[in-house]
């Protein structure tokens, strides 16, 4: 049966202590470690056999000197520091459970802690931590139900399959290496550098203050919280950020360098006065999914010397996203906002007023719509249609796309403004679009400031089909009482 014994070669100072190999014990034996230190001995290293239980108990500090030991069942680490020196190893492949605000420390030599099992927190409500120099591999469970789990050490690697639990915070808080995929309800990016090796995000994260580099997934359906005023920065040559779920950007600037790009093919959501900067070496974001601006009723800013393409949708929900300088856009730019670009904002793709129905859409800069170009507008009646407003001069080209949105009511010789320019407008609309009216239900209007729309044809409000439905059922009733009063 496995025993813990003092070995006769023990200092003054130290009590030493070896674990002696055993077949694992019919009932379960508990140990009590109220002092001392594990250190080489005669024996093979130590380790804990299932069904047996170790308290690490009382506040002295005790160490791993040296020495390799291996948790199979379970660890209550109830009090005290535990140092790690001499090169010594702890794997974790049962249940170790951190049952106070206790940590592990780096002594002379340094060591390392390999959780294979379950690394937890439970009980104490403040914050154990694994400090600096501490070597911390990850392959499976770190559960925080309470408190604050620091992992701090160096070097550090979370490895495929880990997983960040608890109603209580894992954090992150110096460099570490995350390979794979890794699913989190807890986990807070919080310090260092964190390099993803193909690293895929499952559940969600909050990034507090670090720094992204390699390869990094948000995958679909999952979150990345970019949380706090902290400045971030995602750089270096090959370092790619994919989002294809959610990233709620709250608060902070994010700081592109080195080449690193991100791409969003998912939903970016500024949700704050943030600003997207350009740092030594520049990076590129590429929007194919919806970048948003839903909160803070300032600017939101994609800076000089971010590489900004647009082939998805722009949606400017609240205060004013500003654009890099002469901006082309190819995909949609909408919103109840405004846009701002220096120089000329040229759309080869969509602008579209509103975000939830008819609206008005601002665009602070020259305007020029080329050939491929659309201006969208939505249309219910003269109290209820799109407005695109340009502070500068409007060149116009492409197609002015009409739709009717809801029940369209329009009278012959109604008229109205859909676009108003603070300077010159030249050109006009190559051809013109109609979804849901007659053909020639418009006609187009071109001022030297604006362009209004002139109804040539009434327009009816057209019931929806549930309306349609009604209608017919009412036909039905009608027919069975002239049925029934025929018979």
């Amino acid at each position: 049966m496995t025993r813990f014994r003092k070995s006769p070669l023990a200092a003054a100072a130290i009590t030493v202590i070896t674990l002696t190999l055993a077949a694992t014990p019919a009932v379960a034996v508990t140990y009590s470690w109220a002092s001392g230190n594990f250190v080489p001995g005669s024996t093979a290293p130590g380790t804990l056999l299932a069904p047996d239980v170790l308290n690490i108990s009382t506040g002295s500090n005790k160490s791993f000197v040296g020495v390799t030991f291996n948790n199979d069942s379970l660890v209550n680490w109830q009090a005290g520091a535990l140092f790690l020196g001499g090169g010594a190893n702890v794997v974790n492949n049962g249940l170790w459970d951190a049952q106070g605000n206790v940590t592990l420390v780096a002594a002379a030599g340094g060591g390392s802690f390999t959780n294979n099992g379950t690394l937890r927190k439970s009980i104490a409500t403040s914050t154990t931590s694994i400090s600096a120099n501490v070597g911390f591999t990850n392959n499976g469970s770190i559960d925080a139900q309470t408190g604050i789990l620091r992992l701090g050490g160096g070097p550090m690697a979370f490895n495929a399959g880990s997983s960040f639990t608890g109603a209580g915070t894992v954090e992150v808080t110096t460099s570490a290496t995350f390979n794979g995929s890794f699913t989190s309800s807890n986990l807070a990016l919080a310090g260092g550098t964190l390099t993803g090796a193909g690293a895929v995000l499952n559940g969600s994260v909050n990034w507090r203050d670090a720094d992204l580099a390699g390869t990094w997934q948000v995958a679909a359906g999952q979150t990345l919280n970019v949380t706090t005023g902290a400045n971030k920065t995602i750089a270096g040559a090959g370092t790619v950020v994919t989002n294809t779920g959610t990233v709620n950007w709250q608060a902070g600037a994010l700081f592109l360098g080195g080449g690193a790009s991100v791409v969003n093919n998912g939903l970016w959501d500024a949700q704050g006065n943030v600003t997207l900067i350009a740092a030594a070496g520049g990076g590129s974001f590429t929007n194919n999914g919806t970048l948003r601006k839903s909160g803070g009723t300032s600017t939101t800013t994609i800076g000089a010397g971010v590489g900004f393409s647009n082939a998805g949708v722009v949606d400017v929900q609240v205060g004013t996203i500003a654009l890099p300088a002469n901006f082309t856009n190819t995909g949609t730019l909408k919103g109840d906002g405004r846009y701002t670009a220096g120089g000329v904002l040229t759309n080869n793709g969509t602008a579209a007023p509103g975000s939830f129905g008819a609206g008005t859409l601002g665009i602070a800069s020259t305007y020029t719509q080329g050939a491929a170009g659309t201006l969208a507008l939505d249309l219910t009646s003269l109290a209820s249609f799109d407005l695109l407003t340009v502070t500068g001069a409007a060149n116009l080209g492409g197609t002015l796309a009409l739709s009717c949105l809801a029940a369209c009511s329009f009278d012959v010789g109604d008229s109205f403004v859909v676009l108003t320019t603070t300077g010159a407008r030249s050109g006009i609309f190559s051809n013109m679009t109609l979804s849901g009216f007659a053909s020639g239900a418009f006609e187009v209007l071109y001022g030297s400031n604006n362009v209004s729309l002139r109804v040539t044809q009434a327009v009816t409000a057209v019931p929806e089909p549930r309306s349609y439905a009604l209608l017919l059922a009412g036909l039905v009733a009608v027919g069975w009482v002239a049925r029934r009063r025929a018979a």
